[in-house]
């Protein structure tokens, strides 16, 4: 089983990425958010049926409570602005690693948005190139 582990602390885009966890072709998780934002993210919490760790935190302390609430056998840490493809919990069921990198696009379109997804997109080929994917 997989651990979602979600640091909130804006809640932005967090209906997206949680609606990006509920349409997964592999339903095996569990999702945990830091709540670090207040009200608006636990009624999205609750409305989605998760667990909730509520506290004002910075973002290495709330990585830290959601792994200590977690009871998956993997763990995936996963931004608040950042929703999984549909099919991303099997594929990454199908080859287990210590570590996976997994790449991710920006939500948005402001310059500075379509800057970050070039400089992410660049990333990833650089580690296609040297075979690191």
């Amino acid at each position: 089983m997989f651990s979602i582990q979600i640091p909130a602390l804006h809640g932005r885009y967090l209906r997206n990425v949680l609606e990006s966890i509920r349409s997964q072709t592999l339903q095996d998780y569990e999702v945990v958010v830091v709540n670090s934002g207040g009200g608006q993210i636990s009624d999205l919490v609750k409305e989605f049926g998760l667990k909730e760790v509520r506290k004002y935190v910075k973002l290495l302390e709330a990585r830290y409570l959601a792994n200590g609430e977690s009871k998956g056998d993997y763990a995936l840490l996963l931004d608040e602005t950042r929703p999984l493809r549909r099919d991303a919990l099997e594929v990454l069921s199908r080859d287990f690693h210590d570590m996976i990198i997994i790449g991710e696009r920006e939500l948005g379109d402001s310059v500075w948005v379509r800057a970050a997804q070039l400089d992410k997109e660049n990333m990833m080929e650089r580690l296609r190139r040297y075979g690191y994917m």
